[in-house]
């Protein structure tokens, strides 16, 4: 663990300055950036895991490339998470989209339970079929805090067209349970395979950040 990142994650937790927090980033990828491993997301964005803080969680790195995504098919963008989820934005915005469940009309979906293995994500389905309707929408800029508890089903959009990069700390999971993704009302089951990204990821990230 660096050092540079267990301050960097407790500056973020305590939502402290957001010019400190940049600073401390850009120092972070300038001396250790050559180190960051990126990875496509299934929805579509980039993502890497910078480091586990113990007694806190993972830091991770998410990032949205303009004009390019690769989202797999079926997508599936309706989850909820085994931690709570702390976001700071980096550069550009993001929306995120909280819903309800199971109660009142809205579009019917099957949930399924995700398991991380083989170098990608498995996903069950279930017997739960579940009404969901969307229950609020907010858009965050850069220097902007925010969080999603955890088991709330969420879903975080950027235009496509659009730059956008966060810091995310994932606090400790609970192991009692799975995560749950909302998905098509058949039974079968999807593999999603998770690739190394080969972008100049840094490269465009510097250039948002100042």
């Amino acid at each position: 663990m660096d050092t540079e990142l267990k301050h960097l994650t407790n500056k973020l937790l305590k939502n402290e300055s957001p010019d400190e927090i940049l600073k401390d980033f850009k120092a972070y990828i300038e001396q250790k950036g050559s180190d960051i491993i990126f990875n496509w997301h299934p929805l579509g964005f980039v993502h890497s895991k910078l480091s586990y803080i113990p007694n806190i969680g993972d830091l991770r790195l998410h990032v949205w490339l303009e004009g390019h995504r690769k989202t797999q098919f079926p997508p599936m963008p309706i989850h909820d998470h085994i931690f709570q989820v702390n976001s700071f934005i980096l550069a550009g915005s993001v929306t995120n989209h909280i819903y309800e469940l199971g109660s009142g009309s809205g579009n019917l979906y099957r949930t399924y339970k995700a398991e991380y293995s083989n170098g990608g994500s498995l996903l069950s389905p279930t017997e739960e079929l579940l009404t969901c309707t969307l229950k609020n929408s907010t858009t965050y800029n850069k220097r902007d805090f925010y969080s999603v508890e955890l088991g709330v089903y969420h879903e975080t959009t950027v235009e496509n067209d659009n730059f956008a990069a966060t810091l995310v700390i994932e606090t400790e999971k609970d192991q009692t349970i799975q995560p749950k993704i909302l998905g098509p009302t058949n039974n079968n089951d999807y593999f999603y395979k998770r690739e190394k990204c080969k972008e100049p990821i840094l490269k465009l990230l510097k250039d948002k950040l100042d």
